[in-house]
């Protein structure tokens, strides 16, 4: 939401009110995107309309024109003034691919892959490499997953959880095919 207005002139001095564009008899009261570039992370509810001439916007969110109500004191009186504010609304949207392709995917497929860990025999040298290998996949994408989420999320996303926990079992993967090639060690001469 962005409000524009003023805090020293009131209605009498300013009166805010919504741009004209050209070709038009109507003021128009949404943003407007005819110059915005679309991008790959987010989209907009202004975004698929920003070719329409904008009486015939249904999608986009309507601008609204407030006044906000101060009391004065001069003298003993009170008074009350009326600032004018344009309030905008803009409805960002995220834009689920690059999570889905880049991170979800990927995880799935190395969890359904730590599973083959388990068909290994367990003194095979085969075994701690995948399982390694597993692990650095899945630090990998905790780190991108890092990187992509914003620094200050109050909540610890669903998506995080399920990479520590599949971290954890292939730190366990790891530990176990160690102490087994350890504890049944094979000499090849």
């Amino acid at each position: 939401m962005l409000e524009f207005g003023s805090m020293a002139y009131d209605k009498t001095q300013l009166d805010l009110d919504w741009w004209i564009p050209d070709g038009s008899d109507t003021p128009m009261p949404y943003v407007d995107f005819s110059d915005y570039v679309p991008a790959n992370d987010w989209f907009t509810d202004g975004e698929a309309e920003r070719h329409i001439r904008h009486e015939d916007r249904v999608h986009q969110l309507r601008s609204v024109k407030r006044y906000r109500v101060r009391e004065h004191l001069i003298g003993s009186t009170k008074h009350e003034r009326y600032y004018p504010v344009l309030r905008y609304l803009i409805r960002i949207y995220r834009n689920p691919s690059f999570h889905l392709f880049i991170l979800i995917v990927p995880c799935l497929l190395l969890s359904l892959l730590s599973l083959v860990v388990f068909w290994l025999p367990p003194d095979s040298a085969a075994k701690m490499m995948l399982g390694i290998n597993i692990f650095v996949g899945f630090f990998v994408l905790l780190l991108l997953l890092a990187k992509s989420m914003p620094s200050a999320i109050k909540n610890f996303p669903i998506i995080a959880y399920f990479l520590l926990d599949t971290n954890i079992e292939s730190n366990g993967v790891g530990t176990l095919s160690f102490s087994t090639s350890i504890h049944f060690p094979t000499f090849h001469s």
